[in-house]
């Protein structure tokens, strides 16, 4: 009996329409094959799940592993937490306290809830960042709100400046003195300096810039031809004038030209709310007690109140914040979690003016081993990539790191 025949009889007696498709010899080897091909194809999932097993079994087991990009090993940096000891240390390097807030608030306060649950039960936690209003606190908020292209403009214009201010100074020495060997009278001398201010900063600054410092050359006028006259161009808040009508400038540049992206990032500030979170218990240490509980509560409510008093709600156009907002509020989050880590003895806060060169959580264990999450700047990504890590160099690394900073933290101190 032919294969067609075969199929025919099969079909009168049981299948009905459906074999008529495969009825012919050629739509049967078609079938057969299609099936060798899936069993072949499945056999090869199953192998390649075996090959990505053992891939993280060998991953895993290396001193030092991959992690992703910021903000996905937030996530690590709590199961940190979640494994150490009472009786363990802890060192933290980073930017700014409020690391990881925006980008994901629950992540953010699982960590505090879990790291003022080691704070409250004695566990020694040195945690180093950037002070406020330092040049590397400055900068860090500075990328975090400008666009890329603003901010090298930005910079480029600063830096312009800053050579600019250099011949001011030197040019406008030599027109008192002249002026002073002369006997030029004051009103002609206040022009000069207003034409010299006006052809050397005209094309940075605004016009309302020169007027604040015609008013400062007047206010100054009884110190003409003095030591202390000539030596200073602008006073500290002159100088913080200028930055901030640059600032302001780049910062308005960014808004309007990526209008969606700008709403976008306003957007992830306003949401990074705790939204009453009920944390899970395989997130939060089994010891976090009732008291730790509610000032991790506290802290939200105070952080929200801030948010909410410079960026606002929805109902406040985004057209309406200024770079000053977002500054004053980070700088008031940061004040206000230093209150809330102050009230843990355990806790030692040492901020810093350097540059940190890598972000570290490292926990310190007698019994199980240092191990630490390190964070690096990256070139080829957009954000801080992430690595965890036993390997005692790189303790040793963050370790070298701490005693540096509690030197330069000590003659800071002791120069105050």
């Amino acid at each position: 009996m032919s294969v067609s025949n075969f199929w025919t009889k099969i079909r009168e007696k049981r299948f009905g329409h459906v074999l008529k498709i495969i009825s012919n010899s050629a739509a049967f080897a078609l079938l057969l094959s299609l099936i060798l091909f899936g069993i072949e194809m499945f056999s090869g999932i199953q192998e390649s799940k075996e090959v990505t097993e053992n891939l993280l079994k060998i991953q895993n087991s290396l001193s030092t592993r991959y992690l992703g990009q910021f903000p996905e090993f937030l996530t690590d940096i709590n199961q940190l937490y979640l494994s150490a000891s009472h009786g363990d240390s802890i060192v933290i390097l980073e930017d700014v306290l409020y690391y990881g807030l925006v980008s994901n608030p629950h992540k953010f306060y699982v960590s505090c809830l879990n790291l003022l649950d080691l704070a409250e039960h004695g566990c020694p936690i040195m945690i180093s960042y950037y002070r406020p209003n330092t040049l590397a606190y400055n900068m860090t908020v500075q990328e975090w709100l400008l666009s890329a292209e603003c901010y090298k403009n930005y910079r480029d214009t600063l830096m312009l400046f800053n050579r600019k201010n250099f011949e001011y100074r030197q040019s406008r020495k030599k027109i008192l003195s002249e002026s002073l060997d002369n006997n030029v009278p004051r009103e002609e001398v206040e022009q000069r300096l207003f034409s010299l201010m006006n052809e050397l900063f005209g094309d940075i600054v605004e016009p309302r810039l020169l007027q604040l410092q015609q008013k400062y050359m007047e206010d100054k006028a009884e110190e003409w031809g003095t030591e202390k006259e000539q030596s200073v161009w602008a006073t500290k808040d002159d100088r913080e004038i200028i930055n901030t009508i640059l600032l302001e400038r780049y910062f308005s540049k960014t808004r309007s030209q990526d209008p969606k992206k700008f709403k976008a990032m306003v957007a992830k500030y306003r949401n990074s709310s705790l939204k009453n979170d009920d944390f899970s218990q395989n997130d939060v240490r089994p010891t976090v007690s009732y008291r730790v509980r509610k000032d991790v509560e506290k802290l939200s409510f105070q952080l929200d109140s801030v948010r909410n008093k410079y960026i606002g709600d929805n109902n406040k156009s985004v057209n309406d914040i200024k770079y000053d907002d977002f500054r004053n509020m980070f700088l008031e989050m940061s004040q206000i979690i230093e209150k809330a880590y102050r009230q843990y003895p355990s806790i030692n806060l040492l901020p810093v003016g350097e540059f940190l060169s890598v972000r570290s959580w490292l926990i310190c264990s007698p019994d199980d081993g240092d191990k630490a999450i390190m964070a690096f700047p990256s070139r080829y990504s957009s954000s801080e990539i992430g690595f965890f890590t036993i390997d005692g160099s790189t303790s040793d690394y963050v370790k070298t790191m701490q005693k540096g900073i509690l030197i330069n933290y000590s003659e800071h101190l002791i120069g105050e």
